[in-house]
């Protein structure tokens, strides 16, 4: 006889008839590796053909992530203040980027006289840095424009800078952590509508530009854009989207996706863009799309963005400007520093834009010079009397208006059950390679206090291993609840009374590990990081997964319904009376199976988690593995309310 704790060692432990703990990644990445084989290298062998293929990157990346035609609002832009340096002021502005969505920015102003009164203008895109516009390094690139003649408008994004979303007054604290872990939260809310964060910062650094060229000292025919990191991601969503750029310089993030993938380290939600790898698309055909305006790709030579990819993309890329004739015009410039917007960086980006925009060569002297006493207290730049925007305007951010957008164009619209099945059915089923389950038993039955029990393998799909642990009171042939929970075959202490109580009602009981659960557990790529926090192991797999249309709460569903399969095969199983039992989060999974698949006789939901409608219509929610909950999209067909209803109805019609 063992013990439930010996069982539950053996899960942590991995299995021992299979080598899992990396089987979550090999599977994702054989998937990209298959999408990256599959892209055919396209013949771009004239301008008509880039032409064509530019419309295309720029539709497949608007549906990416949810862009559209955008409403314009007035922009209600007011300067609250002026800071008065040497050869230039900054301007503290804010304005409103759509209804109640309020931006603030500095503008940094030469003081030289120009041609027409009208200075050219960059809009300055800040990385992912708690400071935002503050930043040291968003400052000095701004105060090196400025020494160069050229205005530079540096912006706050969400979650930077004087634009917190989760900033509660009463708490007086910050309720969710700034940059990428804002935008991430965000992100899955608007997952949930098939939309990414990206449409939102993307918006706004739109609504600058309209901000710049209503200004009537700024030349709207002379704008360019530059930032790194986030900024560089920005600033190359600007490039395919907004033709009013005349020049570009992305920093620190241009690479490939290939390069990225093989360095295991996840990207935030507005670098995913859903669907792209799958459709070919890699970030040379994002800087395609700004062909044959001149572009400067600025790179770190020691940056976590490989150098290879960005080595590779601006070799491919500077054929494509050669067929305008404008070869010189697709440069690089690699500062040897890690990842950062240097000061060698911001000089060659100067020097670069007075280039583009016709202003002769940067004369030499005090005027090109930067010292670190010109910088400032990121207080002292502040627009908003207490450094938090959003308070004293009573803001919104992007849950807000992604809220707005739910409840206005999906919460309430006609519901269609048999589009929500054929949804989920294409969703479950993309990328999915179903073979022969190879049902395996991996040791003799055991006794386990007072249930026997058996350790079964099977291939959910070509070269994937699901597990399950089947208890029973006896072994006659007995109808199966298969039971679904967090951490699966780990936790079986925690759920023992369960399994007993189903099983002394002449039932067997599977418990189920999916893909990257229990024993079949995804090893960490960080040990540090904790398995259901952002940035783990899961979460980076779920990215992977969402460039090629996917995601693993697709993944694992199907999975779900493939032990279905596997329950028929198992000896001494009644299948007639398949019956499922979840418990917290993955009783979402236990509605879509059985609205999915009749053979699921009875469904037993356990503290289950809050609807996907809910995750969007409430500010805050529980994060916990939140990779593992998302299918993005599904708000559009229904929630799992509707699919509750819909499968009672479907039960009543049958019987």
């Amino acid at each position: 006889m063992i013990t439930i704790r010996d069982m539950e060692t053996e899960a942590e432990n991995g299995c021992s008839a299979f080598d899992a703990a990396d089987q979550l990644r090999d599977y994702v990445y054989g998937l990209t590796g298959q999408a990256f084989a599959q892209a055919k290298e396209r013949p771009l062998t004239n301008i008509a053909e880039v032409t064509q293929y530019q419309d295309f990157v720029r539709e497949q990346f608007r549906k990416a992530i949810g862009a559209g035609e955008e409403k314009k609002s007035p922009l209600c832009a007011s300067v609250t203040g002026t800071l008065h340096c040497q050869g230039y002021r900054i301007e503290k502005i804010i304005f409103q980027s759509a209804p109640r969505v309020w931006v603030s920015a500095n503008l940094y102003l030469p003081d030289t006289a120009v041609p027409g009164g009208q200075h050219p203008a960059v809009l300055l895109v800040c990385g992912h840095d708690p400071l935002g516009k503050g930043a040291a390094e968003y400052q000095r690139a701004c105060i090196c424009l400025a020494a160069a003649g050229i205005a530079a408008l540096c912006m706050d994004s969400y979650g930077q800078g004087e634009r917190p979303d989760y900033y509660e007054e009463e708490k007086g604290r910050e309720c969710v952590g700034r940059c990428t872990r804002e935008h991430d939260y965000a992100g899955f809310q608007c997952m949930l509508l098939g939309e990414s964060s990206a449409r939102y910062l993307l918006h706004d650094a739109m609504r600058a530009v309209d901000y710049l060229t209503e200004r009537p000292d700024i030349d709207s025919s002379r704008i360019g854009i530059t930032g790194n990191s986030g900024g560089g991601t920005l600033t190359v969503m600007m490039m395919m989207l907004d033709n009013r750029i005349a020049a570009a310089a992305p920093g620190t993030f241009v690479t490939s996706r290939k390069a990225i993938l093989a360095t295991g380290k996840p990207q935030d939600n507005e670098q995913i863009w859903p669907g792209l790898t799958l459709a070919g698309i890699d970030h040379r055909d994002c800087l395609l799309c700004m062909a044959p305006r001149p572009v400067l790709l600025l790179a770190a030579a020691h940056d976590f963005f490989p150098a290879k990819g960005t080595l590779d993309t601006y070799a491919w890329c500077r054929k494509i400007w050669k067929l305008y004739g404008q070869e010189a015009r697709f440069q690089l410039y690699r500062d040897e520093c890690m990842h950062t917007y240097s000061l060698e960086m911001a000089i060659r980006a100067a020097d670069f834009f007075r280039t583009c925009f016709q202003m002769g060569e940067q004369p030499a002297g005090p005027g090109r010079a930067f010292a670190p006493a010109m910088l400032r207290n990121p207080r002292d730049l502040w627009c908003s009397a207490g450094g938090y925007l959003r308070n004293e305007k009573a803001g919104w951010g992007i849950f807000e208006q992604n809220r707005e957008r739910y409840l206005a164009r999906w919460a309430a619209s006609g519901k269609d059950a048999q589009k929500m099945r054929t949804f989920l059915q294409e969703r479950l089923c993309r990328n999915r390679r179903p073979g022969p389950l190879f049902l395996r038993k991996i040791r003799d039955t055991e006794m386990v206090l007072d249930l026997f029990c058996d350790s079964y393998l099977w291939e959910s799909q070509e070269g994937v291993i699901n597990h399950g642990f089947l208890f029973r009171e006896t072994k006659d042939r007995l109808p199966v609840t298969i039971a679904l929970w967090r951490d699966g075959c780990r936790r079986l202490t925690e759920h023992y009374t369960v399994i007993r109580d189903i099983c002394r009602r002449g039932r067997a009981v599977l418990v189920l590990d999916i893909t990257g659960m229990g024993m079949l557990e995804q090893r960490q790529f960080s040990p540090a990081v904790d398995k259901e926090a952002f940035y783990s192991a899961k979460f980076k797999l779920n990215t992977d997964l969402l460039w090629l249309d996917d995601c693993l709460m697709a993944l694992g569903c199907f999975d779900l319904l493939r032990c279905l399969d596997a329950v028929e095969e198992m000896p001494g199983t009644d299948c007639s009376g398949t019956e499922l039992y979840t418990w917290g989060s993955h009783s979402l999974y236990g509605e879509i199976a059985a609205f999915l698949d009749h053979r699921i006789r009875a469904l037993t939901c356990q503290c289950p988690r809050a609807s996907f409608g809910e995750i969007v219509t409430q500010k805050y929610y529980d994060p916990a593995d939140m990779a593992s909950f998302v299918i993005p999209g599904i708000l559009k067909y229904g929630d799992i309310e509707d699919i509750r209803k819909w499968r009672f109805a479907n039960e009543n019609n049958c019987q």
